[in-house]
């Protein structure tokens, strides 16, 4: 199984492929939103400390992050958290893809002033690839019931 790959999680790094190490490191890393004037927003469940449904990750324009995944296979490199609705707050958020939901990566987050934190957070992703066609769910919760916020996602595909 090519590094990268699905199935048992038994990743022999002394056997992956040079090209696919070389691609971790040097890549064109792509943006979504794709544009200023669309935004990403998370919601949390309204109820405080409890995960909202899993809900599919779309832009405000109504374009889907699974519709990026449907002839590449999609890698991320990082969630940048842009702004948060409640300040001083804790947020978990879970990204997750397919049917199964199979996780790609767990993300805890506060959000605020007086805890020497800034609003905008960048977070790396290390989850193994995402494969073709999967669609791209997340789920959050938050100290405060029905907390929202605005975040966007560093991806790069795999030839």
């Amino acid at each position: 199984m090519p590094l990268g790959g699905h199935g048992p999680r038994s990743i022999n790094p002394i056997l992956a492929d040079t090209g696919e190490l070389i691609l971790e490191q040097a890549h064109i890393t792509r943006v979504f939103p794709a544009t200023t004037d669309l935004t990403c927003t998370l919601t949390a469940n309204v109820v405080a400390h409890n995960w909202s449904a899993w809900a599919e990750v779309q832009d405000s324009g109504g374009a889907k992050l699974s519709d990026l995944n449907g002839s590449q296979v999609l890698h991320f490199s990082s969630i940048v958290i842009e702004w948060c609705s409640d300040t001083d707050k804790l947020y978990q958020i879970e990204l997750a893809y397919g049917d199964d939901k199979i996780a790609i990566a767990p993300l805890r987050i506060i959000s605020g002033d007086k805890n020497f934190l800034p609003p905008i957070q960048q977070m790396r992703i290390r989850a193994l690839t995402i494969v073709i066609g999967e669609k791209i769910y997340y789920r959050m919760m938050s100290e405060t019931g029905g907390a929202t916020c605005k975040v966007s996602f560093r991806y790069h595909f795999h030839n």
